[in-house]
C-alpha cells in the first residue's frame, strides 16, 4: 500500500477542491434522464463522480450529500437491473448499500443455465468417476483443486481447447470460471467464479451434489488497482465509475462488502 506525505494530500485536496462541483440531488432522475439520450444529465453524473474520485484518492472526508448521491447511484442500479433483465446484478448492488454486510443468498438459475457452469460440471462429473474407478477420496471438490486442473478433462473446458469467450467462455489457469460473455445476465452479477461440487454417493448407486458458488461482492480500492465498472445506461451513454470509488464507500460508512452465495442439486448416474 502506498502511504500519502501530509504535503502530498494536502496538495491533492487542493486540486480536488479547485475543480469542485454540484453532485445531482436526484441520481435516480439524472441517471433516467441520461438513459434517455440527454447529454446534459450524463455529464453532470460524470463530472460529479471524476470530483468525488479526486476526494476519494485525496483521502477527504464527503459530505452527506455526496454520501447521499453515492448511495444513490446502487440504489438506481437496482431499478435499471430489473427493468433491464439483470435482477441478480440489481439485488447485489443495492444490498451492497442496504444489506448492512449480511451474507446474501442469490438466484442459482443464473449459473445453472450458463454454458461454462454446465459443461465444468460435466468436466468434474467425469473426474469424480476417475477417482471412484481408481477407489481415490472424492467428496467436496472445487473447480480450483490441482488435481482437476491439472487432469485432461479440466484441459475440455480451457481457453487452450479453442472454446469462444463470447458464445461459452472458458475455465482459467486458477480455477476460475470465466462466463460466457453473451450471457449478460451472468456477467453483470459475477463474471468469473470458482465452482464447488459436494458430491455423496446413495445407496442406489447415484451419486448426488450439491452445486455452490461462493462469492464476495467487492472492489479493488485505488491503491491496488485503476478498474472501472461502465454502466451502460443507453447504448451511446456510459457513466464511469470507478471501482476505487466504490470501495471507498465502505470507508463512508454508506456501504458493506458481503458474501453471496447461490447452491443447487444434482443427482446423477455414476
Amino acid at each position: 500500500m502506498i502511504t500519502l506525505s501530509a504535503s502530498s494530500v494536502a496538495s491533492r485536496a487542493k486540486a480536488c477542491l479547485a475543480k469542485a462541483t454540484p453532485v445531482p440531488g436526484w441520481p435516480l432522475l439524472s441517471m433516467g434522464m441520461a438513459a434517455a439520450g440527454f447529454r446534459s444529465d450524463l455529464e453532470s453524473l460524470q463530472h460529479a463522480v471524476d470530483y468525488l474520485t479526486c476526494k476519494a484518492k485525496a483521502k477527504m472526508s464527503f459530505t452527506e450529500e455526496e454520501k447521499t448521491f453515492l448511495k444513490g447511484i446502487f440504489e438506481t442500479l437496482w431499478w435499471g437491473g430489473q427493468v433491464k433483465g439483470f435482477p441478480e446484478a440489481a439485488v447485489l448492488a443495492d444490498h451492497y448499500v442496504n444489506g448492512k454486510g449480511k451474507n446474501l443468498k442469490i438466484d442459482a438459475q443464473v449459473y445453472q443455465t450458463s454454458v461454462i457452469v454446465k459443461d465444468t460440471s460435466e468436466c468434474i462429473k467425469d473426474y469424480v468417476r476417475q477417482l471412484i474407478a481408481r477407489k481415490a477420496a472424492f467428496g467436496m471438490m472445487r473447480s480450483s483443486d490441482p488435481g482437476f486442473l491439472h487432469s485432461p478433462l479440466s484441459r475440455r473446458v480451457s481457453r487452450t481447447s479453442g472454446r469462444d469467450l463470447q458464445r461459452q467462455g472458458y475455465l482459467l489457469n486458477d480455477g476460475n470460471l470465466l462466463t460466457e460473455q453473451r450471457n449478460e445476465r451472468l456477467k453483470n452479477a459475477n463474471n468469473r467464479f470458482i465452482l464447488v461440487a459436494q458430491c455423496a454417493k446413495l445407496k442406489d448407486g447415484t451419486m448426488h451434489t450439491r452445486w455452490s458458488v461462493d462469492d464476495r461482492y467487492t472492489f479493488e480500492p485505488f491503491e491496488r488497482a485503476d478498474f472501472y465498472t461502465n454502466i451502460h445506461l443507453s447504448p451511446s451513454q456510459v457513466l464511469k465509475l470507478p471501482d476505487g470509488l466504490s470501495q471507498y464507500m465502505t470507508v463512508l460508512g454508506v456501504a458493506n462488502e458481503f458474501a453471496y452465495s447461490a447452491d443447487w442439486t444434482e443427482t446423477w448416474n455414476v
